[in-house]
């Protein structure tokens, strides 16, 4: 039994940052990572290849913090019909200075949606956290 609570925790230790849970209504999303130098991030909240049997009510809320110095970026809302072209439906200009946090609320007519995270060139680290919750109509 110690031996499978120790197998347990191992895996819970090694788990990368982002994580999903899904119930018969929608979907939770979170994701936690430190930008630097031109990092990009990509963080799906939803893609459904089924194509669109609802619209979906989303709620994603975007926190950013300077992790050392200050340094600017940009982060997206993107909508997509077809997961090759990508439209900007929020922008977020991170001042890495000081913390952000950010509520994009609304209804999602798209069929994918993701948060696209990027930086300038610079050696200075900025912190993004991403957490989403997607829920049918």
């Amino acid at each position: 039994m110690k031996q499978l609570l120790f197998i347990a925790a191992f895996l819970f230790a090694i788990a990368g940052t982002v994580s999903a849970q899904s119930w018969a209504g929608g979907v939770i999303v979170t994701d936690s990572t430190r930008l630097t130098n031109q990092d990009t991030n990509i963080v799906t909240l939803l893609n459904s290849n089924k194509g669109k049997s609802s619209n979906w009510h989303y709620s994603v809320m975007v926190v950013s913090d300077s992790i050392s110095g200050s340094n600017a970026g940009t982060v997206y809302l993107q909508v997509s019909n077809d997961g090759y072209t990508w439209y900007n439906s929020q922008t977020l200009t991170l001042d890495g200075a000081t913390q952000q946090k950010t509520l994009y609320e609304g209804i999602l007519y798209a069929v994918r949606m993701r948060v696209y995270q990027i930086t300038p060139s610079g050696t200075r680290v900025t912190a993004v956290r991403v957490k989403a919750v997607m829920r049918k109509q």
